[in-house]
């Protein structure tokens, strides 16, 4: 630090002397920094705001309150401050800045709308959730965004992916399906977990999206709170027309023990167990379903397990698609089948137990975890996002299937 504030000292002093003592006072073309005349008295006043000035432009923060409408910067605001901070951005906005040489930080990744920086007729979108390094050259139409390299946009709910601009060339989008909800059988029996969803991922040229490109991400199945009721299917996760990532099947929640849900697939949703069998996997090559621990696949969905004697039997694993559902117990102090694991899709939720101990949830790398199952009436476990299967319960409430995602990450 003491190197650098010698640097800037000298630096100042050096520009000083380039001026004559008849010359006005005069500032600096970019910041607007006052100089030092020669005849200056007192000229440490002049130095120590030029300092001031200097450390505002790199280090401080102008927030930008959206919340009555657009909003527009004055010169000061651009010269003395190294970013924007765009708060209360709920509906797409316009921030213009003024005709003034510069590079600015716009960060907009608190807001769920896009904010459009604006000069004369240039102009920079700043997408929701996301954040853009830009430039002027002080001329009336111009902006450019630079220097940022890749964007990223995820999105944990529905809305609107916006293409970059700048020079980015290829777009990966990966999606989440969501899991399914654990069934809820009755007092000396379980019900089954829920099936995780799938992970889909595309590459693509920035040339095959729209400007504008609307994702939906589809609710994971609900809890369940009456006895002998099977879980919810978890909805798909798309972006526009290009990729869907299918969700989980739902746990069994038959009077006698219920099997597990299958875990989503790459073509196709996990199928939502029924009575004592575990649901297939969904497509491609999903598990195959039925009495018994659940099958593995590859980019298919793993089996739900069925029930067992006296631990339910595991959901099937899978590397890209959903978890299966753990099957649940129907015989007294028993345990549930655990869910299923999934390498990046979601992973399935642990079938529910009678006294003993429900199964325990599958686990992720890249995705969500399968929830718990429980015993008794104690509530069950939800997975946790993206695409968690939720854990299967005996006669107390079900986990929730987690919600899917999607992101975009553009180069």
């Amino acid at each position: 630090m003491t190197r650098k504030i010698v640097f800037l000292a000298t630096a100042l002093a050096i520009l000083t002397a380039a001026y004559s003592a008849t010359a006005s006072h005069i500032t600096t073309t970019n910041l607007d920094i006052g100089h030092i005349d020669l005849s200056q008295s007192n000229a440490e006043v002049d130095a120590n705001q030029a300092f001031d000035d200097f450390d505002a432009k790199v280090g401080d923060v102008h927030v930008s309150d959206f919340t009555s409408g657009n909003v527009t910067l004055t010169s000061l605001q651009w010269q003395r401050h190294a970013s924007v901070e765009c708060t209360n951005v709920s509906v797409a906005r316009v921030l213009t800045t003024p005709a003034e040489k510069g590079f600015m930080v716009v960060d907009n990744t608190a807001g769920t709308a896009a904010v459009t920086i604006t000069r004369g007729t240039g102009t920079v979108t700043v997408p929701a959730g996301t954040t853009r390094f830009v430039y002027q050259d002080g001329t009336t139409n111009n902006i450019t965004r630079v220097g940022d390299g890749v964007d990223v946009q995820t999105f944990t709910a529905s809305g609107t992916w916006t293409k970059p601009t700048g020079g980015t060339t290829i777009t990966l989008v990966e999606c989440w399906g969501s899991g399914g909800s654990g069934g809820q059988a009755t007092s000396s029996d379980s019900g089954g977990g829920g099936g995780g969803g799938a992970y889909v991922s595309v590459m693509f040229d920035i040339g095959d999206f729209g400007e504008t490109e609307t994702v939906t991400i589809n609710s994971g199945g609900a809890s369940v709170t009456t006895t002998d009721t099977d879980g919810n299917a978890g909805g798909t996760a798309t972006f526009g027309s290009l990729v869907t990532a299918y969700g989980g099947g739902g746990g069994s929640g038959n009077a006698t023990g219920g099997g597990g849900g299958g875990g989503g697939g790459a073509l196709s949703v996990g199928e939502s167990a029924s009575g004592t069998d575990g649901g297939n996997g969904g497509g491609p090559l999903g598990g195959v379903g039925g009495a018994g621990a659940g099958l593995d696949s590859s980019f298919g969905g793993g089996s739900g397990g069925g029930i067992g004697d006296p631990t339910g039997d595991p959901g099937g694993k899978s590397a890209q698609g959903g978890g299966g559902g753990g099957g649940g117990n129907f015989v007294t102090g028993g345990t549930g089948g655990a869910g299923g694991d999934s390498f990046i899709g979601g992973a399935g939720g642990g079938g529910g137990g009678t006294t003993g101990a429900g199964g325990a949830g599958g686990t992720s790398l890249n995705g969500g975890n399968g929830g718990a199952g429980s015993i008794d009436a104690a509530a069950a476990t939800a997975g946790t996002a993206p695409g968690g299967g939720g854990g299967g319960s005996e006669d107390g409430d079900t986990g929730a299937g987690a919600d899917g995602q999607c992101r975009a990450t553009t180069w």
